[in-house]
């Protein structure tokens, strides 16, 4: 007798899995704030059975290229993801423009295969794997739910509209079919991305009350994902772990080092304006 999963019903109790969720943008401090406050009993308990470290992040330090070591074991350069935009010298991509890969755009639908081919992901080394709103999600066995053409343009459409709150909305329906998903398979992987945080901290700051809600969302997804391996009779082969891409520190001043080039008299090819013709630099 096998689960839907593939795995024999006698060895679902004794199989070990692993749920990495993803708190997009979330500094640490906020963060340890809302585990002592008592808003994250969730996390509470993760840190009550295991702990909480302060990490470095990879470089560069931004959502995408800072999953990798996440997913890959290895830093974003080395894997093919250099950045989350990069000038293409090769011109690996036919339809393109320009000489650039914006994963910001609709170029994330290249992240997979920008991605070396010699080092495997942990979804292909640990299977069955589900993924859900990661941006590198190359092997996942049971999908990866967001990244469909509907679920991208309503992505796209809020994300580009600045619409914060009609993100939030999305997501929440994503982590609720990740639940389906991960009651019904019981993966042995499984990696959610939670960016709610990180949005409202880019618009509002990383220690605003919206932001501490993107925490509970995490929170509350965690004590299903725990309750869903309780009533399977699994909870105790589940691991769990939290983990942060970046923070955000406060900014006050920005210089844009291509305004300072066109005031020289340059003609330069820099994000987002990729489609400048004959540029010097």
């Amino acid at each position: 007798m096998c689960s839907a999963a593939g795995i024999p019903a006698h060895d679902i109790a004794v199989t070990p899995r692993l749920l990495v969720v993803v708190a997009d943008g979330v500094r640490p401090d906020v963060l340890a704030n809302e585990i002592d406050e008592g808003r994250a009993p969730a996390m509470a308990r993760l840190r009550a059975r295991g702990g909480l470290f302060e990490v470095s992040s990879s470089f560069p330090s931004v959502t995408g290229p800072a999953y990798v070591p996440f997913v890959m074991g290895r830093h974003p350069a080395t894997a093919g993801m250099p950045g989350l935009r990069w000038f293409d010298r090769t011109r690996s991509l036919p339809w393109s423009l320009a000489p650039a890969r914006s994963y910001s755009g609709i170029d994330i639908w290249q992240v997979d295969r920008d991605l070396s081919a010699e080092f495997p992901t942990l979804f292909e080394l640990a299977r069955p794997s589900l993924a859900s709103l990661m941006i590198i999600g190359r092997g996942a066995s049971h999908g990866r739910i967001g990244r469909g053409v509907w679920p991208s343009v309503r992505a796209a459409y809020a994300h580009f509209r600045g619409d914060l709150l009609g993100w939030r909305r999305l997501e929440r329906l994503a982590v609720n079919e990740f639940m389906r998903r991960f009651e019904r398979t019981r993966p042995r992987l499984s990696m959610l991305g939670v960016l709610t945080p990180d949005k409202f901290a880019h618009a509002f700051g990383s220690d605003c009350d919206l932001v501490r809600e993107g925490i509970h969302d995490i929170d509350a997804a965690i004590a299903r994902a725990e309750a869903i391996a309780e009533a399977g009779g699994w909870r105790d082969t589940l691991r769990v772990w939290v983990v942060g891409d970046h923070g955000h520190a406060a900014v006050s001043h920005h210089d844009d080092l291509h305004l300072w080039l066109e005031s020289a008299g340059h003609r330069e090819l820099a994000q987002p304006n990729v489609n400048v013709r004959h540029p010097d630099i």
